[in-house]
């Protein structure tokens, strides 16, 4: 008996170390989409709780109203941190987001101040692509790229008193994730000289919470001088895909199949200075220019890859890791005349890893 369950563990240990690298394959370009498609979600649902804030925020006015808003933003990231460097390259995203949301402001009082709900509902688009990176280059004949596409639906809680808000969001996540990867299968079997090329789909879905709270100060006895918003926020980010079969396609091997299915989540706590000012023009009209500085630290880092091989327990699970610590200046401004606010941004964001670049445009429009 002692012998065959040796033999058993045996078997285990041998399966968790072949495993590993034939549980990674065609994981170059799944590990990166997952990572960028978590962080493309919680900043897009970031910047339409911006402009939210910028809009309806503390001074913004009462009733019902209504807001589209569109983000555009491009990323430079470096390669993952990985325990096995081979096939670990860095990547480009190119992203877009589209929301459209309505707003109630409740009547009377709340806790002693005023209530703001919202209902949004938005789509989220981002494109991926393999590059050179991780102390690797890739060849003539290698490519890795993947696409998603998630449906945002949330809703949105605004108190304030005087100078003082806290915001509240929650919002469901459902999408398609497709990865075309040529990176992982090369020179096995007889096609030494080729790279198998795989493409694969699957569902995704998540959430994304988030608590906010700020104090708006001013700097001058003016009406019309300098203002400074400070602000804190802690939210959590989770994005799952669906389990999808992963297969060997090169004809010279013996046929190898195992499930993969790719995890993401994070808590984030983020930490900004917001100096703006209220400029009144002609007609009635209000321009209001801001800077907005910020730290964010990610905690909890979660980006996984769950690996079943056939007959083989346990499932193998790997680890994908990066910098954690952010930070990013948005410059932009509100322009209000009558009911129609209008509103744009530019930002950059950063990491030791992560370069990105963004804009921000919304609108909306006071019903009463």
């Amino acid at each position: 008996m002692a012998l065959v369950a040796g033999i058993a563990w045996l078997a285990v240990g041998l399966v968790s170390i072949v495993l590993p690298s034939g549980a990674q394959a065609q994981s170059s370009v799944g590990r990166a989409a997952n990572a960028a498609t978590g962080q493309s979600l919680r900043d897009a649902v970031e910047q339409q709780q911006s402009g939210f804030l910028g809009t309806y925020g503390v001074g913004g006015g009462a009733g019902a109203g209504a807001s589209p808003s569109g983000r555009l933003r491009g990323s430079d990231h470096d390669a993952l941190q990985v325990a096995n460097p081979d096939n670990n390259f860095a990547w480009d995203t190119k992203e877009a987001s589209v929301f459209a949301t309505g707003v109630y402001t409740l009547p009377g009082t709340v806790l002693g101040g005023q209530m703001k709900v919202s209902i949004f509902g938005g789509h989220n688009w981002l494109s991926l692509e393999m590059k050179d990176g991780g102390g690797n280059t890739l060849d003539a004949n290698q490519f890795g790229k993947a696409r998603n596409e998630s449906v945002l639906v949330g809703g949105t809680a605004l108190w304030s008193q005087g100078n003082t808000y806290a915001l509240a969001t929650v919002v469901g996540l459902w999408g398609d994730t497709s990865l075309t990867d040529s990176i992982d299968d090369c020179g096995l079997g007889p096609n030494k000289d080729t790279c198998a090329a795989h493409r694969y789909n699957f569902n995704t879905s998540g959430l994304i919470g988030t608590l906010t709270a700020g104090q708006v100060f001013r700097l001058s006895k003016s009406p019309a001088g300098p203002m400074l918003d400070v602000r804190a926020s802690l939210s959590y980010t989770q994005n799952i895909g669906d389990s999808f079969l992963q297969d060997n396609a090169d004809p010279g091997l013996e046929d190898v199949h195992h499930l993969q299915k790719y995890k993401f989540s994070v808590w984030t706590a983020t930490a900004g200075l917001t100096l703006f000012n209220n400029i009144t023009l002609q007609n009635s009209a209000l321009l209001r220019p801001y800077i907005h500085g910020y730290v964010r630290q990610e905690m909890a880092y979660r980006n996984k890859l769950y690996a079943d091989l056939e007959g083989a327990t346990p499932p193998d699970l790997v680890h994908f890791d990066q910098a954690h610590t952010y930070g990013g200046v948005d410059v932009g401004a509100t322009y209000t005349l009558g009911k129609l606010t209008l509103g744009a941004a530019a930002y950059v964001d950063g990491s030791a890893d992560e370069r990105t670049f963004g804009g921000r445009l919304g609108a909306s429009w006071k019903l009463n």
